[in-house]
């Protein structure tokens, strides 16, 4: 049997890529993210990481959280003997989800051209072979599959509609054995204005006000600290509105941010630990 590397071996982690940020806005996106999920039965809050980021250069990604998880550490700018593994994998897992969504996303677009196009030429009889077949990506049939799952994505879907989705993730990304506090692998994925957002939970906070079914609020305020405030303060009452304030103060340099500087090794490695697992 072959002996595993360590985590510490092959785990690329996150470093500080922006130091400026605003203690008053960070405290105040943790508060409210606190009441919209509730409490566990125990009277303990949930364990919650908030991230939203984009793609720098090549394979470069900077991100800023919001966060409630005792025991974990940021990334920091000094060598520091704890390194900051949540961070780590949560936001590779990110990383990943985001390049899945993005080429769902183009499949789906090339899809409806293909049959607009079979539709307006008078061959109906061959859009409904494309719709038959799925065509570009090799998947098992619509019957084969359970409700709620989807065939190029690695999460189970709980509910969603247009911009916010609730989902289990499949055990071969839940990565516990990289991070021992994960308990479970509950994550949503929300979309607003070509920006992303992802959340992840400890456990499901199934009475969490998401916002299901209702659009989130657009930010009107001027992008600075006062307007971020007086939004969450006065606007905030979904997990969507959470996740405006979040993407506009991360895109206006409110949190701290961190870098990812090539996040394509750091997903091959992960495969490859895998790989070597299975094996």
């Amino acid at each position: 049997m072959k002996i595993l590397p360590k985590k510490a071996d092959w785990l690329i982690f996150p470093s500080v890529h922006s130091d400026i940020h605003s203690q008053e806005v960070e405290d105040a996106l943790i508060k409210k993210a606190q009441e919209l999920f509730g409490e566990q039965q125990e009277g303990e809050n949930f364990k919650f990481f908030l991230l939203t980021g984009s793609f720098l250069g090549a394979f470069g990604y900077t991100y800023s959280t919001v966060r409630y998880w005792p025991g974990t550490i940021r990334p920091e700018s000094k060598k520091s003997g704890r390194r900051p593994v949540l961070d780590a994998v949560f936001s590779c897992i990110s990383i990943y989800l985001s390049g899945l969504v993005t080429y769902q996303t183009d499949y789906d677009q090339a899809y409806a051209e293909i049959k607009e196009v079979l539709e307006k030429s008078g061959r109906p009889d061959l859009a409904e072979i494309v719709e038959e077949k799925l065509p570009f990506v090799s998947m098992p049939p619509k019957q084969m599959l359970k409700e709620g799952q989807t065939p190029v994505t690695p999460y189970y879907i709980i509910r969603n509609d247009e911009d916010l989705l609730l989902a289990e993730l499949y055990p071969s990304v839940q990565l516990t054995e990289v991070v021992d506090s994960i308990r479970s692998r509950y994550t949503v994925f929300f979309s607003y204005q070509g920006y992303t957002a992802f959340g992840f939970f400890d456990n499901l906070p199934e009475n969490a006000r998401f916002g299901f079914g209702t659009p989130a609020k657009n930010f009107d305020k001027t992008p600075d600290e006062k307007g971020v405030m007086e939004f969450i303060s006065k606007d905030v009452e979904t997990l969507k509105d959470l996740f405006v304030a979040l993407i506009t103060a991360h895109q206006n340099s409110m949190l701290m941010q961190y870098k990812i500087e090539d996040y394509e090794s750091l997903l091959n490695k992960i495969l490859e630990y895998k790989m070597e697992e299975i094996k």
